[in-house]
């Protein structure tokens, strides 16, 4: 039931409003990346301030996110904090067709629409900050010494330990056309 509360901070509802420019402030945590299925990213404190200027027929949101996610190391497995700050934009064009948008900050709603879901919108903004390689080095932080000297041995031990079917594949004379 608390997930249910939490969730309902991303519906906008732009109808209600006037027109003119609407302050909201939203909070991610580790809740929204567990529903989303994300085992890449661990935990979360993320403050989002939205900006919505509301116009006759759009809906101008201004998104400026700041915070850290905790996502695990690369290189040691260790978590590691990922501080970031990110200023994201989205129009909303309220119209009587359906359509869609060539641009992925422009969504075109139904006139009969009274809220908008700006979840799916900040999964997408928050996930490509996600770095593609994830080391403490990188966010000048130290990994986890003891972890690397382990994976070091282990990875040796590995090596030592070939597959015998291997070896004999090594005498084998392919023939060049």
């Amino acid at each position: 039931m608390e997930d249910l509360k939490y969730f309902k901070q991303f519906d906008i509802k732009f109808a209600t409003l006037g027109i003119g420019i609407h302050e909201f402030d939203l909070k991610i945590d580790k809740t929204f990346f567990t529903k989303h299925n994300n085992e890449e990213i661990k935990d979360a404190d993320i403050d989002i301030r939205l900006s919505l200027n509301k116009k006759e027929t759009m809906c101008l949101f201004q998104f400026s996110l700041k915070g850290k996610l905790i996502l695990v190391c690369d290189v040691c497995l260790e978590n590691l904090e990922y501080i970031f700050h990110s200023e994201e934009e989205l129009i909303l064009k309220i119209s009587n067709e359906k359509r869609q948008s060539e641009d992925e900050n422009i969504v075109y709603i139904h006139s009969n629409e009274q809220i908008y879901n700006v979840e799916q919108f900040l999964y997408e903004i928050i996930y490509a900050q996600v770095p593609m390689r994830k080391s403490h080095q990188d966010m000048n932080q130290t990994c986890n010494q003891e972890m690397i000297q382990w994976i070091e041995i282990n990875s040796k031990e590995q090596a030592q330990h070939t597959d015998p079917r291997w070896e004999t594949l090594k005498d084998i004379k392919l023939e060049n056309n």
